[in-house]
């Protein structure tokens, strides 16, 4: 005679399938949609780059004025980038910003700055000074090489996953 009732092994059997079934269907809607960096260059869509949430993208460049390396890195969410480390070559760039303290390490002015989303980024190149990219996507990165004279605008989007088309 089968029991019935709370304890029944096959209610908890249905259940751990519908559970099962549940966090199958979950996880699979979810990864329908992943974060994408979008970008634009001078005004136009140029291309679009698959991301991972959490991930660091460094943003490398040498000053205008001083023509020192500065380098700014971000983690990326789904409501733009976080900024979470600034590097200098020099400490007059630390100054030059308005930051009060900075740690030499690794021949580096390191700042951390206030937690702060930015939802896009506009990024102006010019013929002399060069500006690159790099996203982290676990296991390998990507490089984004910056044209000369040229504006790019960054944004954080919702995109398809490769898999679903």
């Amino acid at each position: 005679m089968q029991r019935i009732g709370k304890n029944c092994p096959s209610r908890r059997h249905r259940l751990l399938l519908m559970s099962m079934a549940l966090a199958t269907w979950l996880s699979g809607s979810a990864g329908a949609t992943s974060l994408c960096v979008q970008v634009e260059k001078n005004g136009f869509f140029w291309r679009s780059i698959p991301a991972i949430s959490g991930s660091k993208t460094r943003l490398n460049f040498h000053h205008s004025i001083y023509g020192s390396r500065v380098e700014e890195i971000f983690r990326l969410g789904a409501d733009g980038f976080h900024l979470t480390k600034l590097r200098y070559a020099e400490h007059r760039l630390v100054e030059f910003y308005g930051y009060e303290d900075a740690v030499f390490e690794n021949g580096m002015w390191v700042v951390q700055p206030r937690p702060a989303a930015i939802p896009s980024l506009s990024l102006r190149t010019s013929s002399d000074a060069a500006l690159s990219l790099f996203l982290d996507q676990g296991k390998k990165s990507i490089q984004l090489a910056m044209p000369a004279d040229s504006v790019l605008h960054l944004t954080i989007a919702r995109c398809k996953d490769a898999h679903n088309g």
